[in-house]
C-alpha cells in the first residue's frame, strides 16, 4: 500500500510539472506572439515612410526594391498561434494530455531500449566471432616453427 501511495505521490508531482510546463510555454508563446505583432507593426510603419516618399525617377527601384525587401515573409506569427493553440488544447483537458504526454514518452522510452538492446546484442555477437577468430589464429601461430 505504501508503494502505492508513493506512486500517487510521484504521479502527482508530474501532473503538476507537465501543467506547469504547459502553461510556462503558453505564456511564453503569447509573450513571443506579442512581440511578433509589435515587429510587424515596426516594417510596416518603415513601408508606409519608405511609400511616402516622394523621390525623383532615378530612384523609384530603390524605393520599390527596400519595400519589397521589407515585405519579405518575417513573420512567425502562424507558428506562435499553433503553439498557443497546441498550449490552449492541452489545458482543456490536462489529464487526458497528460496521459497523451506519459504514453508518448514511454513508447519513445521502449523504442531508444529496444534499439539500445538490439545494439548491444549486435555488438556482443561482434566481439565474439573476432574473439572466435583471435584465439584460431593466436592458436595456429603458435604453432609456427614447431613443424
Amino acid at each position: 500500500m505504501r508503494k502505492q501511495i508513493e506512486d500517487a505521490d510521484e504521479r502527482a508531482k508530474a501532473y503538476e510539472e507537465y501543467v506547469s510546463d504547459v502553461n510556462n510555454s503558453l505564456e511564453y508563446y503569447l509573450g513571443a506572439e506579442a512581440e511578433n505583432q509589435a515587429k510587424k507593426q515596426k516594417y510596416q510603419e518603415f513601408i508606409d515612410q519608405i511609400e511616402s516618399w516622394e523621390c525623383s525617377s532615378d530612384f523609384t527601384n530603390i524605393k520599390q526594391f527596400a519595400i519589397d525587401q521589407l515585405k519579405l515573409p518575417t513573420d512567425d506569427g502562424d507558428f506562435y498561434a499553433k503553439e498557443i493553440e497546441r498550449c490552449n488544447n492541452k489545458l482543456k483537458n490536462p489529464e487526458k494530455s497528460f496521459e497523451t504526454h506519459v504514453r508518448t514518452k514511454y513508447e519513445v522510452l521502449k523504442t531508444s531500449i529496444d534499439g539500445y538492446a538490439k545494439s548491444i546484442v549486435r555488438i556482443y555477437d561482434q566481439n565474439r566471432k573476432k574473439k572466435e577468430f583471435l584465439d584460431k589464429f593466436i592458436a595456429e601461430t603458435n604453432n609456427i616453427g614447431n613443424k
